[in-house]
Formats: structure tokens, sequence, C-alpha cells
């Protein structure tokens, strides 16, 4: 699988990684295993994640937040769950000390 990258004016292909996973927009991700979902205390503790979004999709995730009034992480979070991932309530809690 390949993607277009621009450089300057000129446009080329770059070839991915076999195992890359492409997801498609509103794509529903299979819920994990049982056996997973059964948190220890370790697996509680924040981590921190960074990746990269176009500007334009971190604005509308921003003024979606905004318009809910709530944080960005909620709406992530929300999403994740929509998607099929084990969120609890517990886990949209605003981790700065208040509210969502």
């Amino acid at each position: 699988m390949s993607r277009p990258e621009t450089t300057g004016t000129k446009r080329r292909t770059a070839e991915l990684p076999d195992d890359l996973i492409v997801a498609k927009p509103n794509a529903r991700v299979a819920p994990p295993p049982a056996d997973v979902r059964q948190r220890g205390a370790e697996e509680t503790d924040d981590v921190h994640l960074t990746f990269s979004i176009p500007r334009w999709l971190r604005k509308q995730i921003k003024q979606k937040a905004a318009e809910e009034s709530t944080t960005v992480r909620a709406v992530l979070m929300k999403a994740l769950r929509d998607a099929g991932y084990p969120i609890t309530e517990d886990d949209l809690v605003d981790r700065r000390g208040g509210g969502e």
C-alpha cells in the first residue's frame, strides 16, 4: 500500500509498512477480549500518548469539547468508547481536578 507524499510541487509515492493499520472513517473496532477489560491497579494509571492529526481535525475536536463544556480528552475517550473500547464514566473524569 502506498500513499502520495507532497514534496514541494512534486508528488511522490512512499511505501507504507505491511503491518500498518489504516482506519476508515466511522469504522468499528472489535472490543478487546473480556480478560483485558478487567483492570489491575497498574492498568488504571494514565499514560501519555502523542500522535499527530490534521490541524482541521484538532480544531473540530476542540470546538466540540467547548460546545459540550468538557475536555478534548473526554471527547476522544467518548469516541473510543463508541468504537467499542471499554471506557467507563470514571475514565471520562477530568484528571486536572474537577468535572469532565
